[in-house]
C-alpha cells in the first residue's frame, strides 16, 4: 500500500496499548458505512482525539463536521482526512463530554438497527 512511513500496522495488542495509541493519535478514522456502534469511538473522543465517522444513524451525535460521505470513495476519504487535519487543534479543543449521546440515545440507534434487521424500517 505504500503507506510503511505513516502508517502503522500493529497487530493484536493489549488493551493498555489500544487506548496509549488512541491518546497519542491526531485522529481517528471510522470509514465503515455500518456500525452499531463503535466503543473505539467513545474511547477516543474520551482521550482527547477527534474522530472522522462515515455518515449514518450512529454518526450525527458527533459534533463536529468531520463526516465522509461517501465512504467508498478513497479520494473522498483522502480530501476529508486533509480537511480535518487542517482544523485539528480547533476540532480538539472542541471535543467535550457533553457531545456523547446518552444511554437513551443510544438504546433508540440499537432498536433502529434490530428493527432493520428484522426487516422494519429504520424509524
Amino acid at each position: 500500500l505504500s503507506m510503511d512511513s505513516k502508517v502503522l500496522f500493529l497487530g493484536e495488542v493489549s488493551e493498555k496499548e489500544v487506548l496509549d495509541h488512541i491518546r497519542s493519535s491526531m485522529l481517528l478514522v471510522i470509514p465503515s458505512e455500518y456500525e452499531v456502534f463503535p466503543l473505539v469511538l467513545t474511547e477516543a473522543l474520551s482521550s482527547g482525539t477527534p474522530v472522522l465517522v462515515s455518515e449514518g444513524k450512529w454518526s450525527e451525535w458527533i459534533r463536529f463536521k468531520g463526516v465522509i460521505r461517501s465512504p467508498t470513495s478513497p479520494e473522498e476519504l483522502s480530501n476529508k482526512i486533509k480537511e480535518v487535519l487542517s482544523r485539528i487543534d480547533e476540532l480538539t479543543a472542541e471535543i467535550s463530554m457533553e457531545d456523547f449521546p446518552s444511554w437513551e440515545e443510544i438504546s433508540r440507534a440499537y432498536y433502529s438497527i434490530y428493527k432493520l434487521l428484522a426487516g422494519g424500517e429504520i424509524d
